[in-house]
C-alpha cells in the first residue's frame, strides 16, 4: 500500500507527493509479472486525486515506463529478440480492466470490463519471452537497462 498525500496539479501541471498540504490519497497495488527491469501491477485506488497512480508509483521508485509528464519518457521501443516486429509503446501504459461505479441515476453500482490494449498485450509478449530467456541462462537481470530496451 502507497499511503502518501497529494497536492493537486500546480502550473506545471504535475501532483505530487505534500505531506504537509496534500490530500490523503491511498493506493494498493499487488506485482502480477517481473521482468528485467519492468513489472506488471495490479492497482486499486482507495482515493481518486488527480494522476494518483502515476505519483504515487514515482514516489516509490517505480514511474510508469512511457510518461511524458512525469518521466520525460514519450515511447518506449522493446525489440522482439525472436525476430518478428518490435513493440511500442507510444502512450502511456494505463489500462483499467474493471471500474466499478455507481449507477448516476438508480446508484446500483455498475461494473464495466475491458480486454487489455493490443500495444499492451503485444509488448507483454516480448517481456515474457525476453524474460524466459533470462531466466534460462541463470543470470539475474542487468542493473542498467539493456540496450534493447531503448526509451
Amino acid at each position: 500500500t502507497i499511503d502518501a498525500p497529494l497536492a493537486p496539479p500546480g502550473h506545471g501541471g504535475k501532483a505530487r507527493v505534500d505531506a504537509s498540504r496534500g490530500k490523503p490519497a491511498r493506493t494498493r497495488y499487488r506485482t502480477v509479472e517481473t521482468f528485467p527491469r519492468a513489472a506488471r501491477l495490479e492497482l486499486e485506488l482507495e482515493t481518486g486525486r488527480t494522476h494518483q497512480i502515476r505519483v504515487h508509483l514515482a514516489s516509490i521508485g517505480c514511474p510508469l515506463l512511457v510518461d511524458p509528464l512525469y518521466t520525460g519518457r514519450r515511447g518506449w521501443r522493446i525489440p522482439d529478440p525472436r525476430g518478428s516486429r518490435d513493440a511500442y509503446l507510444r502512450r502511456t501504459p494505463l489500462h483499467a480492466r474493471r471500474l466499478t461505479l455507481p449507477h448516476p441515476r438508480t446508484g446500483d453500482l455498475v461494473t464495466v470490463e475491458a480486454p487489455l490494449p493490443a500495444d499492451m498485450k503485444y509488448a507483454l509478449e516480448i517481456l515474457r519471452v525476453i524474460a524466459a530467456r533470462g531466466r534460462k541462462r541463470g543470470g539475474l537481470p542487468p542493473t542498467e537497462p539493456p540496450e534493447w530496451l531503448e526509451p
